[in-house]
């Protein structure tokens, strides 16, 4: 279930969202 949500997720434009390292490292080459 988990691995499902978690390819939704890395499909979907807002896994950043969901996902607390993607933000992170987005920030970080956005800074």
């Amino acid at each position: 279930m988990l691995g499902n949500l978690h390819s939704l997720v890395s499909r979907m434009p807002f896994s950043f969202l969901f996902n607390p390292s993607f933000p992170k490292q987005h920030r970080v080459q956005n800074y």
